[in-house]
Parts: C-alpha cells; structure tokens; sequence
C-alpha cells in the first residue's frame, strides 16, 4: 500500500493517523537508521534514536496536516540528534 503524505484518500477521507505514521515508519526508518548510525556510530543508539522520532510524532495532537511528512521526520530527528550530543557531552 503506497502512503501519501496527508493527503486525502478517495472520497475526501484522510488517512487514519496510525496508517500514515506506519506508512512513514516503513517508509523513512531504513534512512533514518543510516542518518543516525553515521552520527553515533552505535547501532542501539541509531535503533533507539529511530524509535524516538516516533515516539515523538505520535504524541503530536496532529500530523495530517503536514505536507511534506519527509521533511518533518528528518526535521524531527535531527532535533533528536542535537539533543543526544548534548547529553553526551554532560
């Protein structure tokens, strides 16, 4: 099943919160792991920094309404990034 980014589905029904967040897991969490894998150089930490992003976006009130699902979950995982440096660093 292809996901699009909150658009409507046929007969202007959006598409349930849990599909789209499972359609952007299945779809962005292969480049996301590499994302953090480069970064922390540790596979749990890349696995649980994944986890994290969505964790995070779903306990958003909204995500239909985002146009551009890959930007926000990049967006969203590199706020997670910034954060895990800073407690590395303390």
């Amino acid at each position: 099943m292809a996901y699009v980014d909150a658009q409507p589905r046929t007969g202007g029904a959006e598409i349930p919160r849990s599909e789209l967040l499972q359609g952007w897991f299945e779809r962005y969490r292969p480049g996301l792991y590499q994302y953090f894998l480069r970064q922390t150089r540790r596979r749990s930490e890349a696995e649980d920094l994944v986890q994290d992003v969505f964790v995070r976006l779903s306990r958003m009130e909204t995500v239909g309404g985002i146009q551009n699902g890959e930007a926000f979950v990049f967006h969203t995982a590199s706020n997670l990034l910034k954060d895990w440096i800073r407690r590395q660093r303390t």
